[in-house]
């Protein structure tokens, strides 16, 4: 003999088992973002796809225990179900995750602190140690290197300075030789001319005597 008010108690217990499953179901959810932050956007698409389901598998439900139609006790049955779920093995989940993430993000913490402190800060320290004396190296070698250049341009200078003297040296010496040898050649001529006068002026007297 049918029975309404069974049916749908059984129908109540039914959608309220579903809302006790919706809930296990949410749970990877909330324990993924315990450990991995979500953007609004994010979150926003995961509760949308979430929502999709539970209305995908109430719809479901629908159809195989209330033949097709949709009673609105059914909501008050996931609702009691998701409830009860929350305020019991929920709960417990939920502080043993937040424990668990608080734990791991504490262990990171000090694992992440002991690595900088034990090996990148002298590490680092060392690197900085390194860049320093290699920079002061760097800056002796480039003093060293501008001294030489200007030893090097001095030298040059120098150099350039002594041949130049050198060849207006040996221009003045040789303008000198050249001005002796004119003035000796000049002379020359001057004792060729006097004795040239000389021949003449005897030439002269000797042919004036009778």
């Amino acid at each position: 003999m049918y029975n309404p008010i069974s049916q749908n108690l059984y129908e109540l217990m039914m959608f309220a088992i579903l809302g006790f499953a919706l809930g296990v179901l949410y749970e990877p959810l909330r324990i993924s973002r315990l450990f991995i932050k979500t953007g609004a956007i994010t979150a926003g698409i995961q509760d949308f796809l979430f929502l999709s389901l539970c209305g995908v598998t109430v719809f479901a439900y629908s159809l195989e225990f209330g033949e097709g139609y949709f009673r609105y006790y059914y909501l008050i049955g996931i609702a009691f179900g998701a409830a009860v779920y929350f305020q019991t093995a929920g709960r417990l989940i939920s502080f043993i995750t937040k424990t668990f993430a608080n734990a791991i993000k504490a262990a990171a913490k000090y694992i992440a602190r002991s690595t900088y402190r034990i090996l990148i800060k002298p590490l680092w320290n060392l690197l900085i140690k390194f860049a320093q004396k290699l920079n002061a190296n760097f800056v002796k070698i480039n003093k060293i290197t501008k001294k030489h250049s200007i030893d090097l341009k001095n030298a040059v200078k120098i150099r350039y300075n002594s041949t130049q003297l050198k060849k207006r040296k040996n221009k003045g010496a040789k303008s000198q030789a050249v001005r002796q040898v004119t003035r000796k050649v000049r002379e020359n001529q001057n004792e060729t001319k006097i004795k040239a006068r000389v021949i003449r002026s005897t030439s002269q007297k000797s042919t004036q005597k009778p």
